[in-house]
């Protein structure tokens, strides 16, 4: 997406239906009339609206470890109680909202910063290569990389403005929605049910929420029986 690897990182544009309006175009570029979705964390929420936008387009889609970004949900993940702040809860959400104090405060500790989520959300750290770390090191602390990173979370209130349409007129597409059973597990699942009419999936075992490193040889085995299913 926009801000994250060696894409742009403009100043605005890092809503959902923005980043989605971005794949589309780029799927049209390529050629592409209908495709499958698989979208993690972060990107997730615009793969929705895409989904959502161009119902004839989005055969099915994979919907992984993240929040639908309507208020009902995140005032539950966000609620000040011990088990939604066991681990200081998703702060960072909130952090990122504090215009140039992150970039200034995570700027020369971009490692620590990005270590502490796999030391923290992953079933086991391990499964987070010393190779991948360093390759996310090398954009995210390139020029523009910290703001990049976190535009998606400063757009957060105009994306869930975007999801709130879906609550009435739910979404039609096949959804399968997972998360690891250390992290949210069922609840995604839960959670798409208000927004969508087909949804399937649930936990994934001895997982955390980086699903794609920590268990890949499962999620690409659900992946295609998924997409493969007439």
């Amino acid at each position: 997406m926009r801000g994250y690897g060696d894409s742009e990182k403009p100043e605005g544009g890092y809503d959902a239906y923005m980043l989605a309006e971005d794949f589309h175009q780029l799927i049209a570029q390529l050629g592409f009339k209908q495709i499958y979705i698989a979208a993690h964390d972060m990107g997730a929420p615009p793969a929705l609206i895409y989904a959502g936008e161009h119902p004839d387009e989005v055969l099915k889609l994979a919907y992984l470890a993240e929040p639908v970004l309507l208020e009902q949900h995140l005032q539950q993940i966000f609620q000040f109680a011990p088990d939604t702040l066991a681990k200081g809860g998703l702060w960072w959400w909130t952090f990122s909202l504090t215009k140039g104090l992150p970039e200034t405060l995570i700027a020369g500790h971009e490692r620590e910063f990005l270590t502490y989520f796999y030391n923290t959300y992953c079933y086991d750290p391990a499964s987070i290569e010393a190779t991948a770390i360093d390759e996310y090191l090398r954009t995210f602390a390139a020029p523009g990389g910290i703001s990049g990173a976190l535009g998606v979370y400063r757009a957060i209130f105009e994306t869930i403005k975007q999801t709130e349409p879906f609550a009435q007129h739910k979404i039609q597409t096949p959804i399968l929605a997972l998360d690891g059973d250390k992290s949210m597990g069922e609840r995604v699942k839960t959670m798409l049910e208000s927004v969508a009419t087909n949804v399937r999936g649930g936990a994934m075992e001895r997982c955390g929420h980086f699903i794609p490193d920590e268990r890949p040889d499962e999620l690409t085995d659900r992946l295609l029986k998924f997409f493969d299913e007439v």
